[in-house]
C-alpha cells in the first residue's frame, strides 16, 4: 500500500528494517541494499539465485552473510544443551559460536538441511555449513560443502542421563526451592527419595514394556523415560511439573564431571579437581575459522571488551549493534565511562502509604500495603499477592533492561 501510494504521488521511499516479512516482500519489486560490510545490493543476484532466496527467504540470506556460516540442528533444545555443555567445560570457542549463530531448525532431516544451505550457496558461494543430528541409519553425506555429523548415542539427552545427575538435581532444587538452609535440611531427602523411587518405577515399566534400560546408549530418553520420569516425580511431590521437555537442558549443569562423555568434552580433561582445558590449537590456520574470525569486509567493530562483573548489561553496553540502545542510556546522562562500569538495580520501595516506609524518599511506583493497617479485615488477603506483584515488578525491569545476573531473578523472591 505505501509503495503504490508513492508511486502515484512520484515520491521514492527509503525505508530501513529488520522485517523480514518487509525484506522478503522488497525483495520481489524493489531494491533491497544489505548494510554488511560494505553496502550491496541483494535483489540483484541472477533469476536462479532469486528463485532459491524467494524460496528459502531474504531474510535467511541475510543471516547467513552476517555469520559466513549456518548450524543445522534438530531444535531449539538442542542449542540449548550444546551451550550448557560448552559452559560447563569452559570450551571459549564454542561459547562464542554459539552465542548468536545462524541456526536452522530442520527436525532430524539432512535433506532438509541440504535444501536450505545449497539454496543459500548459490546467493553466497562461501558460505560453511554444519549440521548435528541425532544418531541417523540413513546415509548422512552432506555434498561436499556440509559437513553432516551425527551423536553416536542415540540422542544428545544420553549423554547427561545418568542416576546421579538426576539425584544431584533432585537435591539441588530442594535447596533452590526451600525458604533457607534450614528448610532444606528437611526438604532433601525427601526429594531425593522422589526421584530414587521414580527411576525405579519407570525403569521398571520400561523394562516391562520392553523398551531396554534408560541408561542404554540405544533408547531414546527425552520421550521413553525422562518425560514420564518426572511427571511422576513432581507428582509424589505434590507440584506441578516444573521440568518439561524443553527444559530438559538445565539437567546438563547437574552431571558429574567425571560422566561427561569424551564425544562431549573433547580434549578437556576432567579430574578430581574439575574441568580444565589446555590452550587449543587453531584448526583454521590460514584464517578461514567461520567462527573465530569472519570476513574483513564484514566483521563488526570492536568497541572494547565487558567487564566480568558486568553479566547482561553487557548486550546493551558492548554489542556494536546496540547502538540504538547506546543512545537511550546517553539521553538519560550515562556517559561511555558509565558504560564500562556494571550496572546496578535498586528496588526502593519507600511509601507514603505506611509509616513503616514513610522515612525514606517517595519514589516507589509498585505496589503498596501494610498489614498492620488491614489486620483483621478482608484486607489481609492481599498481603502474599502485594509481594508476589512487587517481586514480578522488580523482576519484568531487570530482566528487561538486562540489568543484574540471570540467575538472581528467579531467586528474588
Amino acid at each position: 500500500m505505501i509503495s503504490d501510494a508513492a508511486q502515484e504521488s512520484g515520491n521514492q521511499i527509503i525505508a530501513a528494517s529488520h522485517s523480514e516479512v518487509l525484506l522478503t516482500e522488497a525483495a520481489d519489486r524493489d531494491m533491497v541494499i544489505a548494510f554488511v560490510g560494505k553496502p550491496h545490493r541483494m535483489d540483484d543476484r541472477g533469476s536462479q539465485v532469486l528463485k532459491s532466496l524467494r524460496d528459502i527467504g531474504f531474510d535467511q540470506y541475510y543471516q547467513a552473510e552476517q555469520t559466513g556460516w549456518v548450524l543445522y540442528l534438530e531444535g531449539s533444545t538442542d542449542l540449548a544443551i550444546m551451550k550448557t555443555f560448552a559452559r560447563r567445560l569452559g570450551h571459549e570457542r564454542a561459547l562464542k559460536a554459539l552465542e548468536r549463530p545462524f541456526v536452522s531448525y530442520v527436525e532430524n532431516q539432512p535433506s532438509r538441511a541440504r535444501n536450505h544451505y545449497f539454496g543459500l550457496r548459490e546467493a553466497i558461494p562461501e558460505l560453511k555449513g554444519l549440521a548435528l543430528f541425532d544418531r541417523l541409519e540413513m546415509t548422512t553425506d552432506g555434498g561436499g560443502a556440509l559437513e553432516i555429523h551425527t551423536w553416536q548415542r542415540r540422542e544428545i539427552e544420553n549423554y547427561f542421563c545418568t542416576r546421579s545427575m538426576l539425584e544431584a538435581y533432585a537435591q539441588a532444587s530442594a535447596e533452590a526451592d526451600s525458604q533457607g538452609p534450614l528448610f532444606a535440611v528437611g526438604e532433601k531427602p525427601r526429594r531425593i527419595q522422589a526421584m530414587s523411587d521414580s527411576i525405579t518405577e519407570i525403569e521398571g515399566a520400561m523394562f516391562t514394556l520392553g523398551q531396554g534400560s534408560p541408561w542404554d546408549a540405544e533408547v531414546k530418553v527425552s520421550d521413553i523415560f525422562l518425560t514420564p520420569l518426572f511427571r511422576n516425580y513432581f507428582k509424589k511431590l505434590d507440584l506441578p511439573n516444573l521440568m518439561n521437555k524443553k527444559d530438559f537442558y538445565e539437567l546438563a549443569n547437574y552431571i558429574p564431571a567425571q560422566e561427561i562423555s569424551p564425544e562431549i568434552s573433547g580434549n578437556t580433561h576432567i579430574g578430581d579437581s574439575g574441568i580444565t582445558r589446555p590452550a587449543e590449537p587453531n584448526p583454521f590456520p590460514d584464517g578461514d575459522d567461520p567462527v573465530a574470525t569472519t570476513n574483513a569486509a564484514t566483521a563488526p567493530v570492536e568497541i572494547g571488551k565487558p567487564a566480568k562483573t558486568k553479566h547482561r548489561s553487557a548486550e546493551i553496553t558492548h554489542d556494536p549493534q546496540r547502538a540504538p540502545a547506546r543512545a537511550m542510556l546517553m539521553a538519560m546522562g550515562i556517559t561511555h565511562e558509565d558504560m564500562e562500569k556494571p550496572f546496578v538495580a535498586i528496588a526502593n520501595l519507600a511509601s507514603d502509604v505506611t509509616p513503616c516506609n514513610a522515612p525514606g524518599p517517595v519514589s516507589a511506583n509498585g505496589a503498596k500495603r501494610v498489614d498492620g493497617i488491614s489486620m483483621g479485615t478482608e484486607g489481609m488477603k492481599a498481603s502474599l499477592v502485594s509481594r508476589e506483584v512487587i517481586a514480578d515488578s522488580i523482576e519484568l525491569v531487570t530482566f528487561g533492561e538486562r540489568d543484574g545476573r540471570p540467575d538472581h531473578h528467579r531467586r528474588m523472591r
